[in-house]
């Protein structure tokens, strides 16, 4: 792996997936310590395990990660501030990690041989309705926020709600929705359009005046998601300079895993059972499972499409389920996808785009329009 800039994941659930383990199993989670030798138990008592640790951070190569804060649309914002002192505590724990809020401090961090840690909120009902929660939440370290979840908000639309939702969200955001897009603008706040509807996406990528991403998403033309991206919302993301950070997450990767999920799901109700059940199925299935040949071939396709690799990047979405992608199975295994693009031909140039300096482009002009946005309104 290059040592020119820093390996960069988009999108690792680990503050959430902490909490979920210590809430509901009672286990204490040593975040400096290497978990793999605990998999199987977490997995036996608590349906998962923790898929990244500063440990495997290291194996993997990552120099920088975002540590996305998420809690579901029924809890809204109630544990919001655990999971924010939950990456206080991943920070502290270990001399090696450093909380960096800009582009400059990633870089420095890098430079000092340090993990950049980054904070992403993860959907937008966090903030309640409230540009003032927003902005709080910008001061308490977030980075990101991705607009929506699996539920629509009063003012965005979600991909993956099967709600109705309001007439005023006609085309994908209202009056509320596009002023927390201009207050992103202004904060210099990255904007993630993962899990939002298409023409969510569509609204936001045109009226930002900064790139936006998605954080974990793939293309649609590759893996039929409704969380994965048209190719009309990609063509439209390269002409804004946006980004697609491709994510390792199974049923979003391997279209037969996709319908596997899917009529395992539609056919349980117990989430133990299910969990059990997609395990049969991908130890029975090996070729068509999702596995790290299948997120090259997601890469590949975007470079074709995108006619360069100027607008991929890697958003792993480890911790965010207890399924993983043959090769990728965690945060140690990021090294095996950048071993992988070179030997299927992409060059160092292209590696290091991806894997780095697409992303810190799009951080850098974040930056660079709330800057204007300020000197302007002063």
């Amino acid at each position: 792996m290059s040592s020119k800039a820093p390996f960069i994941d988009g999108h690792d659930v680990l503050p959430s997936a902490i909490y979920d383990i210590t809430q509901r199993c009672g286990q204490t989670i040593h975040i400096n310590t290497s978990l793999a030798s605990k998999s199987k138990q977490l997995i036996e008592m608590c349906g998962r395990d923790i898929q990244s640790d500063l440990q495997r951070f290291k194996y993997g190569r990552v120099g920088a990660v975002f540590l996305s804060i998420f809690t579901p649309c029924s809890n809204s914002n109630d544990n919001v501030l655990s999971l924010f002192d939950i990456v206080t505590q991943i920070t502290e724990a270990s001399s090696s990690v450093a909380l960096v809020t800009t582009h400059s401090q990633l870089w420095g961090a890098y430079r000092r041989g340090k993990i950049a840690a980054l904070i992403g909120l993860e959907g937008g009902h966090m903030i309640k309705d409230s540009l003032a929660n927003l902005r709080q939440f910008y001061r308490l370290g977030a980075r990101y926020m991705t607009l929506t979840h699996d539920c629509h908000t009063s003012w965005a639309v979600s991909c993956c709600d099967p709600n109705p939702y309001s007439d005023s969200l006609e085309y994908g955001l209202n009056a509320f929705g596009r002023s927390v897009v201009s207050e992103m603008n202004r904060l210099g706040m990255i904007i993630d359009i993962s899990h939002t509807a298409e023409e969510t996406m569509k609204e936001v990528i045109q009226i930002s005046k900064a790139p936006v991403i998605f954080s974990h998403s793939n293309p649609r033309a590759k893996c039929n998601h409704i969380r994965n991206v048209p190719d009309n919302v990609l063509e439209l993301l390269k002409e804004k300079d946006g980004l697609i950070m491709v994510t390792y997450a199974p049923h979003l990767v391997s279209e037969e895993e996709r319908i596997a999920h899917q009529e395992i799901n539609s056919q349980n109700n117990n989430s133990l059972i299910t969990n059990q059940k997609i395990r049969e199925w991908q130890s029975s299935h090996d070729s068509e499972r999702s596995s790290l040949r299948h997120v090259v071939e997601m890469i590949k396709y975007l470079k074709t499409l995108f006619g360069g690799t100027t607008n991929i990047g890697i958003g792993s979405d480890f911790n965010a389920t207890p399924f993983t992608s043959k090769g990728l199975e965690d945060a140690s295994k990021h090294v095996k996808l950048i071993t992988a693009l070179i030997k299927d031909g992409f060059s160092d140039e292209e590696v290091l785009q991806i894997s780095s300096l697409n992303f810190l482009r799009v951080f850098h002009e974040v930056e660079k329009i709330a800057n204007l946005e300020t000197s302007v309104n002063h």
